[in-house]
């Protein structure tokens, strides 16, 4: 969800500079829609909304009378919540909006609070390390660029932007998890932020050597820092195949071997069957055309130290065995999981021992374990790790 969250409020970020050459009521309205759409995609995206209020009322308020500057924040404030209005509205109308406000609200909320804050600054080094590495030169461009704002004379570009990389930081760090597609969000800034750092060195050697000359250093630099840098990795994506790639890119998972297992049971499979997944493999139904019985497409909340986890399993449990559906796939992988796997002491896995009486083994893939794992995870991890389907007996 970061991907298109990024796509939406980056999309606002350019209207809004529209309407700093023309401020119109209409672009007003079309900036803060792709905010509010942004924020459908995640509710990290609230962050840059409010910052991007901030900047139409840093822009409007001096070209403006008070009863137009008004007008245009009202109505940049309900372009951006119109979006949401509209599903709560939907949800409501179908008599879900109680379950809507848990998954949003209640349980996100215990969801980012379940890392204390002790563990932040380590869990920052450890998620950071390879995003540092794998962009350390456009990095170095954007430290490069905040210093350069703050050491000039542009009071509106370094609050404007300052304020931005604020907004980035804070929406990467909710919950302290800085898993590496969390970063996703703060890539415009770091991006706006090294655009900055370029144009301070192309005038810091305009100085000295002209613009053409600096102009020719410039291009050779930024092209190094783009493509030499990270020249491996660009060799990769168009050398290797695309499940080579995905098996180095995440050596704990294990994407392509479910894709294969999809394909091998999809001769085993009926056209109305329907299917409970015990595990977070949701891809597995795009897969088979299979439909879920439940609405839980991940199992990681079942093992959270988060208040709701007994609650969401009990639903779950209540889904699934109201439904009893003709076909039930077991995923056996420490990824698909956030506690012990295959563990006769955990409750989850006691359910599941019983429920599965009544199905009958149709096809099982095993998985090689992983190699590079500590003892600590070594221990939370089955003897062997396996993906399964198995079929209701008649």
């Amino acid at each position: 969800t970061e991907h298109y969250a990024v796509i939406f409020f980056t999309a606002g970020i350019f209207a809004l500079l529209q309407y700093r050459d023309h401020p119109k009521l209409w672009k007003a309205g079309t900036a803060g829609l792709y905010f509010g759409t942004a924020l459908l995609m995640k509710q990290h995206a609230a962050l840059f909304a409010l910052w991007g209020f901030g900047w139409l009322l840093w822009y409007a308020r001096a070209r403006m009378s008070r009863r137009h500057l008004l007008a245009h924040a009202g109505t940049f404030i309900a372009a951006v919540l119109g979006p949401l209005a509209l599903l709560v509205l939907y949800v409501w109308a179908h008599g879900t909006l109680s379950t809507m406000f848990f998954w949003t609200w209640t349980y996100a909320d215990a969801y980012a609070s379940i890392t204390p804050i002790s563990k932040a600054f380590p869990s920052f080094i450890i998620g950071s390390a390879s995003i540092f590495f794998a962009c350390w030169g456009v990095i170095a461009f954007a430290f490069l660029g905040l210093i350069s704002l703050f050491r000039g004379q542009q009071r509106t570009e370094r609050w404007l932007v300052s304020t931005f990389v604020l907004a980035s930081l804070v929406a990467v760090s909710i919950g302290f998890y800085f898993r590496a597609h969390y970063f996703i969000l703060g890539l415009p800034a770091l991006c706006i932020s090294a655009g900055f750092g370029v144009r301070a060195l192309f005038q810091f050697f305009k100085q000295y050597h002209g613009p053409r000359v600096s102009g020719i250093v410039i291009a050779l630099l930024v092209t190094f820092v783009l493509f030499w840098v990270p020249k491996h990795d660009i060799e990769d994506w168009f050398r290797l195949h695309p499940d080579t790639y995905s098996s180095r890119a995440y050596p704990l998972e294990q994407f392509p071997a479910y894709r294969t297992f999809a394909r091998d049971i999809t001769a085993h499979l009926q056209t109305n069957d329907r299917v409970a997944i015990f595990g977070s493999e949701p891809e597995l139904l795009f897969y088979t055309g299979l439909h879920s019985v439940t609405g839980y497409l991940y199992a990681y909340p079942f093992q959270e130290n988060q208040p709701y986890h007994t609650r969401m399993f009990a639903e779950y449990i209540r889904e699934v065995e109201t439904a009893h559906p003709e076909v039930l796939i077991v995923v056996a992988n420490h990824n698909s999981w956030t506690g012990p796997v295959l563990a006769g002491s955990d409750p989850v896995w006691q359910w599941l021992a019983r429920y599965q009486q009544s199905y009958e083994l149709v096809v099982r893939h095993e998985f090689p374990l992983p190699l590079n794992l500590t003892d600590e995870e070594r221990q939370l991890l089955p003897k062997e790790e396996w993906v399964a389907l198995y079929r209701r007996k008649s």
